[in-house]
């Protein structure tokens, strides 16, 4: 007979088995912060501007974290930095860097900008 074969997925980087909850892959995108995974960056900054994956609605933390992963090659988050300069919310609303940041997305191969 043939035998079945069974994979465990696990994470590339810590090797633990796949999170099962939004709660765990944010722990662990948090955990992937202290190496500056820029993506994680990206990651755990969308989940403070949605209050998403039990974090608190925190628009200056997101904007903090999205300078981060922008500082380290996330083009779509000069798209959500220039989201913050439109809406007006946290930092004065400002057209120019909001159009300032959607031309760097773009130049760095930003689709959508």
């Amino acid at each position: 007979g043939t035998k079945a074969i069974t994979v465990e997925l696990s994470c590339a980087f810590c090797r633990k088995p796949v999170c099962t909850s939004g709660e765990e892959m944010v722990l662990r995108a948090e955990k992937r912060m202290e190496v500056n995974d820029p993506l994680a960056y990206s990651h755990v900054a969308v989940c403070y501007r949605s209050g998403r994956f039990g974090r608190q609605v925190d628009d200056l933390k997101a904007l903090e974290l999205f300078h981060r992963a922008a500082e380290l090659g996330v083009h779509e988050a000069f798209v959500d930095i220039g989201s913050y300069y439109d809406q007006g919310t946290i930092v004065n609303k400002d057209p120019e860097k909001f159009f300032a940041f959607l031309a760097i997305a773009a130049m760095k191969g930003n689709l959508c900008a």
